[in-house]
């Protein structure tokens, strides 16, 4: 009986063309000619809140960009010094602009944010001047890095620039907490900031950090410093009203707030996590105990609302602790995520990915009950929890993301292959199963059924694309289903027609599916006459414009409801 309903649920996806194809995608191609590297330095990607994709990236070894099959000229063909560049795309896909920052000696771009109204800022590294819209910016002290942070208008104007004239400082993270701009900055001497001075709390070459806030005319609203004995650098922060969680790695001490915790010996890198509240206190403190060192990278990190988070990174040469829970010792290079609760920093769930794999930058989003973990590959097989991806090139990379539910249960996956190396770099929701990937490639990408190429070294991949994770989550679920399964409808939002897939229990002798709008009233009710696996397509004449729960009636029990949208 199960396969039936499983031959049968196929069939209804096969007939809706959701295993085919995904509604809504598009993919985009950058390259820098002749032999470009656009993906050497933390290319970043932000969704706004119109669901415009921002992508930004460093500029190396480029006489011209290709973007959207636009060719645009490279300010500095000299291949002496690099740059970077920003470019905005609607959530069709369309380029509605591109900008060229040009520096002289090493600038790049490192992060991006968007705030509630679209402006975007940009951090980064200076070592001299650069140049915006034709517009010399000079750095006085030009010894060593900088950091930078730009704040671009929606529509590319630049509004201010902020950049550090002291050794040592580049600007690794920025986050919007929804109504000001979080910074962490990473100093090896010194570092001033709005006009105020940090120092280093240790001898020369060992690295501390400063965490602070702008507000939106990029006056320093308040900083403080992260240091201790040795090198203490941020891999990830993420940030919102009530505060922001950091995590990255130290090797000898970290000192914050009055609490300082140690590594076993010099040069053994452990993990840690903190949470900072709005007053700039510390909450509380995480930090693995390993032995040999794990050399931790804690990249993906993606707050849940005021309550939970969600992190991910990868770790080898030995098993590891952390608030109490335990990782194996790694298989090669495995992957970790793992369930925090933000009140105390207990962790409720901790699990690995097995195989010769890493997580890449910021390649980490959650939304809706699902959480996204992507990165690349190498080995021969990547596993996690039963989600298997297969190399079946040796000694090349592949891509690959995988959702999950709240509980650490795989629903679905997508990997990236092809000939050559490549990756997935980023990737962040638009909260509707819909995710915008940030991808790397230096030879061949099959996707969506086309065949990408390089052009450049290594060219970027900006995708908009959905996993049908309810869809597979559906037939994993009809496998062991006692009762009932009703998903999410596809497309959601819709505006011309959606699906709504379901199973009915053998035993159910009356079943229907009823429609509520915002205001809880009901604007309709359809049977289901046959039990087992079927679907209902709801058209654009049956709703008017606006936000419907759907409900699951099963001899008159209220089952399952889920909400869906409809749009002009």
């Amino acid at each position: 009986m199960m396969r039936i309903f499983l031959a049968l649920l196929i069939g209804v996806f096969w007939s809706l063309g959701l295993m085919a194809q995904c509604p809504g995608e598009w993919v985009q191609q950058i390259s820098g000619l002749p032999t470009g590297n656009l993906a050497n330095n933390q290319p970043s990607l932000v969704i706004d809140p119109d669901y415009n994709v921002i992508v930004s990236n460093g500029i190396y070894s480029a006489e011209s960009l290709i973007v959207s099959g636009q060719q645009f000229p490279e300010p500095d063909a000299s291949g002496q010094d690099t740059d970077f560049f920003v470019a905005k795309y609607d959530s069709e896909g369309g380029l509605l602009w591109l900008k060229v920052i040009n520096g002289v000696g090493f600038t790049t771009s490192q992060d991006l944010q968007t705030d509630n109204d679209g402006n975007i800022y940009v951090s980064g590294l200076m070592t001299n001047s650069i140049t915006i819209d034709g517009v010399v910016y000079d750095r006085p002290d030009a010894t060593w890095l900088g950091f930078l942070i730009i704040k671009f208008s929606p529509s590319g104007d630049l509004i201010w620039l902020r950049k550090g004239d002291y050794n040592g400082s580049r600007c690794y993270s920025i986050c919007w907490t929804g109504t000001d701009l979080a910074f962490v900055i990473p100093y090896s001497d010194s570092v001033s900031i709005g006009g105020e001075v940090f120092y280093s709390d240790d001898e020369l070459w060992y690295q501390d950090m400063v965490f602070g806030k702008l507000d939106t005319d990029g006056n320093l609203i308040h900083a403080v410093n992260i240091g201790g004995d040795g090198n203490v650098e941020v891999n990830s922060f993420d940030c919102d009203s009530v505060g922001c969680i950091l995590q990255g790695r130290f090797d000898r001490e970290l000192s914050f707030d009055g609490t300082t915790v140690s590594t076993p010996a010099e040069n053994h890198f452990e993990l840690y996590q903190m949470s900072i509240n709005a007053n700039y206190g510390l909450d509380w403190l995480n930090h693995s105990q390993s032995f040999p060192a794990i050399d931790p990278r804690a990249y993906g990190l993606s707050l849940s609302g005021e309550e939970e988070a969600y992190f991910s990174g990868f770790y080898w040469n030995s098993a590891f602790t952390i608030a109490g829970e335990q990782l194996p010792a790694p298989v090669e290079n495995d992957v970790f995520v793992g369930h925090l609760e933000r009140s105390d920093g207990s962790i409720t769930w901790l699990k690995n990915g097995s195989g010769n794999s890493f997580d890449a930058t910021k390649c980490m989003t959650s939304s809706d009950g699902s959480i996204w973990v992507g990165g690349e590959f190498y080995s021969d097989v990547f596993d996690y929890e039963g989600e298997t991806f297969t190399n079946t090139t040796d000694g090349e990379n592949d891509g690959f993301l995988f959702s999950l539910d709240t509980d650490s249960k795989p629903k679905c996956g997508l990997q990236l292959e092809g000939t050559g190396q490549n990756g997935i770099l980023q990737v962040e929701s638009f909260g509707d199963g819909h995710v915008a990937l940030l991808a790397y490639l230096n030879g061949t990408v099959e996707f969506g059924g086309q065949t990408y190429e390089a052009q450049g070294n290594v060219d970027l991949l900006v995708i908009k694309t959905c996993l049908p994770c309810d869809t597979l989550t559906g037939v994993k679920e009809i496998l062991n289903a006692n009762e009932f399964v009703l998903l999410q409808n596809v497309p959601n939002p819709f505006a011309e027609r959606t699906t709504i897939t379901y199973l009915i229990p053998t035993d159910a002798t009356r079943a229907e599916i009823v429609f509520h709008n915002a205001l809880g009233q009901q604007v309709k009710s359809v049977s289901i006459k046959d039990t087992g696996a079927g679907s209902l397509n709801v058209f654009a004449a049956d709703l008017s414009t606006g936000i419907y729960t759907y409900t699951l009636v099963i001899d008159g029990n209220v089952v399952d409801s889920k909400k869906m949208t409809k749009t002009d």
